[in-house]
Formats: C-alpha cells, structure tokens, sequence
C-alpha cells in the first residue's frame, strides 16, 4: 500500500503539526498558520467525511485500535479499504493558493528574529532553537493575527541544533557542547517529583542540565530515557528509569541509571557507523547492514548496585502506573535491555546526514534521498535534496506522517501500512502499543 502524498507549494524552511493546525516557516521571516481539518476538506471536497480520509490525515492512529482491525478481519472490507485508497491516490488533489489561503488561519512574523534551526511544539508552547539561544512563545492561541505570541522568551544562552520535547522535557543537542536537557515544567507543577541526576545546573533558573558532553547531532526518546546521535563521534544512551519518590507520597520521580556506550548497545565491541533510537528500537550502520535492537528499559541496570530500574510509568504516555502495577513489576529481572531483533541489508553505502524512526519504519537521509525502510519491508524513497523533515510518533493523531520540505513545496506523507504488520515482530519502526482506556478519540 503505498502513501499518500498531499504537496503544497511555497518557499519554506520549516514546518509542524499540531493539533488541528499546520504551522508554515517561510524564507521571509513569515510564519504562516493553518486550519489542517479545513485544509482537508478543501482538498477533498467529495471525500472529506470518508474514513480513508480521516485515518490518514486526521486520526493517524484510528486504524490500531483493536476493535477497528477486527472489522479489516473480513476480507470484504479490506477490500474494499484497499480500493478506496487506491481512487485517493490517483486523484491527489492540487493545492492551489486560492484553495491554501481559504484554511489559512493567522499569518505573522516569525517570533523570533533569525529562523530556527529547529523546532518543537510541547503543551501548547512553541521552542525555538536558533544560533543565539534557546526560546519559547505561547502558540495554539485563538487569536488571528498572532496565532503564536509575538513577545518569545528567552530559556538559555546556549547553541543548540536540534530539539525533542517529551515527558515534560526537552532534550536539547548542542553539538561538541554536548546534551542538554531542559525541564519545561512550572516548579509549581512536578507532579513526578524533582530529578535525582542533575546536582548542578547550567542557568539561573535551575532548568537547563548537562546529559553528557560527548558531540551532539540530535537527540530522540526511547521511553524516558534519551539517545544522542553524533554525526562525528561515537553515539549512547542516556539511559533514565522511574522510581518511587521519597518527597511525594505515591509519586515517581524520573533517575538517571547511567550512560551506555553504542558499541555495549549493538554489541559490536566498537563503534559503528552511526546510531540512532526511539522508542522501543535503536538501530545501528556498519558494513553496509542496518541492524535493529530492542530496548527494555526496565532491564538496565545500575552499574553500582546490578539492580535492574523497574519501569513504573507506560511508554506511551507520561501517566505514571498504579502502586499495584508498581509491586508487580518490582522482581528483579536479569535479562538483558538489548536484544537483536533483525537486520536489513542496505543496497547501497551512502553518506547518511540523518536518520530517524517512526511507525511506520526506519528513515535514512542522504544527499540524494530520503529512504523509508517500510515496516512491512516495502522500500519507499523521496528524491533529493531535502531542507528537512519530520515524523510524529508522540503526537495524538499524526503518528503516520511524514513531513518533507523540498526546494519548492512541503510534502505531507500519510503512510497507511504498519496498521495490518505485528507490532511485536517488525523489525523496521517503532512498536506500536495501544492502550486500553485512552482519551484519544477513534474518529
């Protein structure tokens, strides 16, 4: 089943989704802010309604909920699925910029002088990582001509690259600096408790703390724990675990266990090529092969005491698990947190300038491409050169997208196959859990 692919044309620089809205970084300095469900339905005028529709663009996560793949169980229906996404595909609307400005929703500045080198929307605040420092500014806001607030504040001084926001935090890559790690939570408002790791900090708020100082190219999270990616040094784990906070009665606060070099990861005995992780997967380059490791984050062990780190908080959510859920997983275990899960070969040696994961699959950029490694092993690639791109695997109903940015369009990829693959047996993408019990709405 190949994506769908909805392009907008323009001259842009960066782009996020968030919420129902699609946030446009233009060259000039513009930041152009978009009502996506209006979008879609402006471009699919006949269809909009329909379920193809809606589970690619809007409800990115509808199709793995057990109850809706029990209904693809007949082979009517999925019959039926396949052929309506197949007419969806070969009619891909145009985006015109008559059709673009009717779901435009406030367009503005750009909050900060220069454009970033990065950014991430977290609990209704926009980051913006750029040369001169680190800031946020109140976005999702319901006001027209500043959908994001125009007065930014300034978080930290220092260089960043690359920004990743989850648990409350927002890890931030700094390159030969190292890694940071900014909590973006109020002091009035730690429902986890303090951090037991850091016993000193880097600015006067007491919210920007050093992981490693190993060099720094970006940064992902694998549950509550961080992988730091280097393009020119050796890659690791800043391995985390949560436990019982003394301070607060039945509360969890998030411990640092200690940091694990790629070569222990991918057993390798040295360094690889390149590495990279999220969620449950860390991935590994070396001798044109990329191979795949399941990360168990309640099995790593503290060095001092050999004590495996019980994992007391789900790896979808922030939410910790309740006290019984907390005994029953207290044994220790012995097992290792790294397990192989498969390799694949790759068909030829590039230059990779970053690598991702998602969903749907393994993503690999190079100069001439960005590759998908598709979870059901059905390869798909993008012609190069690429500004950049984004996957949103934390994100409520976008987990299927792929965001590219050309040299004259943004690109947004719907993928819509990892919804039928057995989440517990793919090697290539994030294992996908659902939980009984969400908030989040099927449609």
């Amino acid at each position: 089943m190949q994506p769908l692919i909805l392009s907008i044309p323009g001259d842009f620089w960066d782009v996020q989704i968030y919420r129902g809205r699609l946030y446009l970084w233009h060259y000039d300095g513009r930041l152009s802010v978009y009502d996506w469900e209006r979008l879609i339905e402006l471009a699919y005028p006949r269809a909009s309604r329909s379920l193809e529709v809606k589970a690619a663009w809007l409800r990115g996560h509808s199709l793995y909920h057990p109850d809706v793949l029990a209904v693809f169980d007949d082979p009517g229906y999925r019959k039926v699925f396949d052929a309506n996404f197949a007419a969806l595909r070969s009619e891909a609307p145009v985006i015109t910029p008559k059709l673009l400005n009717g779901a435009l929703y406030g367009e503005q500045d750009n909050p900060v002088k220069e454009l970033p080198t990065d950014t991430e929307i977290f609990s209704n605040i926009l980051y913006l990582v750029t040369y001169d420092g680190f800031w946020s500014a109140s976005a999702h806001r319901n006001n027209l001509r500043y959908p994001v607030s125009s007065k930014p504040q300034k978080r930290w001084d220092g260089q960043a690259y690359s920004a990743s926001a989850s648990h409350g935090r927002i890890a931030l890559s700094a390159g030969d600096d190292g890694l940071f790690e900014y909590d973006l939570r109020s002091r009035d408002d730690s429902p986890n408790g303090g951090n037991a790791y850091f016993p000193g900090t880097n600015d006067e708020n007491g919210r920007t703390n050093p992981l490693t100082d190993r060099h720094s190219s970006y940064a992902d999270w694998a549950f509550a724990s961080i992988y730091s990616t280097s393009l020119v040094g050796e890659s690791c784990l800043l391995a985390f675990g949560w436990q019982p906070d003394p301070a607060v009665s039945g509360g969890f606060r998030r411990e640092f266990v200690r940091e694990i070099d790629e070569s222990e990861i991918l057993q390798t005995g040295r360094a690889t090529g390149l590495s990279w992780g999220a969620g449950d997967k860390i991935c590994g380059i070396d001798d044109a092969k990329l191979t795949v490791m399941r990360y168990v984050q309640k099995n790593v062990t503290d060095p001092e005491t050999e004590t495996p780190q019980a994992l007391l908080v789900s790896e979808r959510t922030t939410t910790p698990l309740s006290a019984k859920a907390m005994s029953d997983d207290r044994a220790p275990r012995a097992e290792s947190p790294f397990g192989s899960v498969g390799s694949i070969p790759l068909t030829e040696e590039a230059n990779v300038i970053k690598s991702g994961l998602a969903y749907f699959g393994i993503l690999l950029e190079t100069n001439e491409r960005l590759a998908v490694y598709r979870s059901d092993g059905d390869p798909w690639t993008f012609p190069g050169p690429i500004v950049r791109w984004r996957t949103y695997p934390r994100a409520k109903f976008y987990e299927n997208h792929l965001h590219i940015i050309a040299q004259d369009a943004v690109h947004i990829v719907a993928f819509m196959h990892d919804y039928w693959e057995d989440q517990e047996e793919k090697i290539a993408g994030i294992r996908y859990r659902f939980r009984p019990g969400s908030r989040r709405s099927t449609f």
